[in-house]
């Protein structure tokens, strides 16, 4: 189960919106910072002015972040080069605890879709499901080697390399019909 291994957390609950505050020092992960491959976008986050006990909240270098909310339940690692931050309340935070399982492997095996359909199964509600931290818990989760979990997180790493390659050899391609095109027209 996932709670052998990790301890499960929720982010920070804001009172309606979050208060951006130009020149603050502390940054905040929302949905709106994560790509549709699970990456988060740091240069994009809001900032916030610290609040009192901010710090239970922080978030780590391989903490794995999970949309609790919506139809997406997309897992996102936080990166080592990462500013310092805490997750709005709507990410389930998972803290790898033991070192049987990598970090990255652990958001790799979240995001494959046999444990995307088990984790849609566990969501309550209808208009905005939430996952429940206990149901998520008891996730079984297959934990190999650490030699062949460093080789699936190597193979996954090439693969959105090979896929970020194909999209700019498909915008050049389009580039290149819009300018000749355009020579025509």
């Amino acid at each position: 189960m996932l709670t052998d291994f990790a301890t499960i957390t929720t982010g920070h609950h804001f009172r309606g919106r979050v208060p951006s505050t130009e020149g603050g020092t502390l940054a905040v992960v929302q949905m709106k910072n994560i790509d549709e491959r699970g990456v988060i976008q740091a240069d994009r986050l809001d900032r916030i002015c610290p609040f009192p006990r901010y710090d239970k909240y922080l978030l780590r270098q391989g903490d794995v972040l999970v949309l609790s909310r919506g139809t997406r339940n997309t897992a996102s690692l936080v990166p080592s080069e990462f500013p310092v931050a805490i997750a709005a309340s709507y990410f389930t935070i998972i803290r790898v605890r033991d070192d049987i399982i990598l970090p990255e492997y652990l958001a790799i095996f979240l995001n494959h879709s046999k444990t995307q359909n088990r984790i849609r199964e566990m969501v309550r509600g209808t208009t905005l499901p939430t996952e429940s931290l206990n149901n998520l818990g008891k996730l079984l989760v297959s934990v190999p080697s650490l030699e062949r979990q460093r080789l699936l997180v190597e193979l996954d790493h090439q693969c959105r390399h090979a896929e970020k390659l194909e999209e700019t050899i498909q915008a050049k391609r389009r580039e290149l019909v819009e300018r000749e095109m355009g020579r025509l027209v």
